[in-house]
């Protein structure tokens, strides 16, 4: 079994000390907020991971150099709402999954303010479909 975390818990400090510290508590993985409610204190822009390679490889780097890999991209949000933050989290959670695939993530989460409605059960490849980002 491996463990990981989601690295809202750890603030603003640094994204290597971070991972030490991660490292040290002797876990496998990370979950990392890339847009949405979180603090995304560690990736604050996916977009910039997207269109710049270098940096991109250079975040991988540092998180495989440590035998850490990423369990899962956290997106959560309200991306249904049709308000200015409604349509900026539908714009940055298309950019975390986008992400995810390009660092070979698996995973992501999104979780829905309200799991009792029906829109919010949908598959996000459903919902990315009947949006335009």
């Amino acid at each position: 079994m491996k463990l990981s975390i989601c690295t809202d818990v750890f603030g603003r400090i640094p994204f290597t000390q971070m991972l030490d510290t991660v490292k040290a508590y002797g876990l496998d993985g990370i979950e990392m907020t890339a847009s949405g409610w979180g603090g995304c204190n560690f990736i604050p822009s996916a977009a910039e991971l997207i269109q710049d390679q270098a940096k991109r490889e250079a975040f991988q780097e540092e998180i495989a150099k440590r035998g850490l890999e990423i369990s899962a991209l956290n997106c959560s949000g309200n991306p249904l709402i049709d308000t200015p933050m409604g349509r900026e989290h539908s714009r940055t959670m298309h950019d975390t999954v986008t992400l995810a695939g390009l660092l070979g993530v698996k995973g992501c989460r999104a979780h829905s303010p309200d799991p009792d409605r029906e829109w919010a059960r949908l598959p996000y490849a459903m919902v990315s479909r009947s949006r335009k980002f």
